[in-house]
């Protein structure tokens, strides 16, 4: 009797913590997918159509799409002005309920926002967010291209600010899930001025490894997430800028597990500065490119459709000296660092990893090596042309 006893009040338990847990977590899901859905309009590089959405594989948990922009004339515009609705309606209409859409949403630049968040309407906001979102049924928000922070007096706190745009808009879209959309280099700037700040004092560089020389060692504003856990969803930290791509990153890709190269950025360095910061580590997802990416001063030679594993494999002898790309090692070490660090991942971008599998490991290879690594399967290294290269 006493052991039922027992037994009962420990599944009430589970499932109090269970009913916690997708209260508090954003439904955006562990291992969830970023659309570009870009086309070359005369398919001499690449083929004249998009990947369609239903050929995507179904460990995505949830599709990411970029996005739209409130306009100053408080008026919601498609980043991509001509494909934009047609993507985000093929998104929206595929497989629903179980895949959700979030949406990457912004009023422009940081002094756009800066001057939305001191000055603007947020009502009227609202109501534009509001009859957006009945018509296409996001899931979704993700705040982009708030860079940092503004400290003026003039204009009034920019966390209360914030707090009542947010709560304004959530009046009219109870359901609508906000995030903050964030890069991981700007974050470990931020982290080490505000460590530096506080202690009045230079931090010695082997605290993080990241040189203090590094060119993002600038001193804006830092975010004080403490004020911000409350009203964001979720967060979500892009390592798609993490390091540019040089030719010492050419096998392994542009973030490293580690590094003994002080300028450039690695995710233990990130991890180390992670756990100091008052970022609500509950509401954390990491987006990485699944893709390779070109030397800086090779990337306006090739359209975003070209840059992938597909075009890796089939033109070997050029892009391996051209594109940095991560091997298989690497890919499962982003997805094992997630779990550790964080509550899912966004690949970026799906539809780029091996269209037509020239890398004969399926044309998701480098999402399911992700995948794996965030499970902790093994053998991961399962794809020969990824291998070590």
């Amino acid at each position: 009797m006493k052991s039922q006893l027992v037994f009962n009040i420990f599944i009430v338990l589970l499932y109090l913590c269970t009913l916690v847990s997708l209260l508090t977590a954003a439904e955006i899901g562990e291992t969830s997918c970023r659309y570009l859905g870009e086309m070359e309009k005369d398919g001499q590089k690449c083929r004249e159509d998009v990947v369609k959405v239903e050929l995507l594989p179904p460990k995505c948990t949830s599709f990411v799409y970029n996005g739209v922009t409130c306009k100053p004339s408080y008026r919601i515009e498609f980043n991509d002005v001509m494909y934009g609705l047609e993507r985000l309606r093929t998104l929206l209409n595929f497989d629903k309920p179980a895949k959700n859409v979030y949406l990457f949403y912004s009023h422009g630049y940081t002094i756009d926002w800066h001057n939305m968040l001191s000055k603007g309407d947020f009502k009227l906001v609202s109501k534009i967010v509001h009859d957006f979102v009945q018509k296409y049924r996001v899931k979704g928000l993700i705040l982009e291209g708030i860079d940092h922070a503004y400290e003026n007096k003039t204009v009034g706190d920019m966390y209360q600010n914030l707090t009542d745009y947010v709560n304004t808009i959530k009046g009219d879209n109870p359901n609508l899930e906000i995030g903050f959309y964030l890069s991981a280099r700007t974050f470990i700037a931020f982290e080490r001025n505000k460590a530096r700040n506080s202690t009045n004092d230079e931090i010695d560089d082997g605290d993080d490894g990241v040189s203090t020389d590094n060119d993002d060692c600038y001193k804006p504003p830092y975010f004080d997430f403490s004020k911000m856990n409350s009203i964001m969803d979720f967060y979500l930290i892009e390592f798609h800028t993490f390091n540019k791509c040089t030719p010492d990153l050419l096998r392994g890709g542009i973030t490293p597990l580690e590094s003994s190269n002080s300028y450039i950025y690695s995710l233990n360095n990130f991890a180390a500065l992670l756990a100091n910061s008052t970022i609500d580590k509950e509401k954390l997802y990491f987006e990485f490119l699944i893709s390779p990416i070109p030397l800086t001063n090779e990337i306006g030679n090739f359209p975003n459709c070209e840059i992938s594993y597909n075009e890796y494999c089939e033109n070997e002898d050029d892009k391996k000296s051209k594109f940095c790309a991560d091997d298989s090692e690497a890919l499962y070490q982003k997805g094992n660092f997630t779990q550790t660090y964080a509550k899912g991942f966004i690949g970026m971008y799906i539809d780029l990893v091996d269209r037509d599998n020239n890398c004969h490991c399926g044309k998701y290879m480098a999402f399911d090596m992700m995948v794996k690594g965030y499970n902790g399967e093994t053998d991961p290294k399962d794809c020969e042309p990824l291998q070590s290269f």
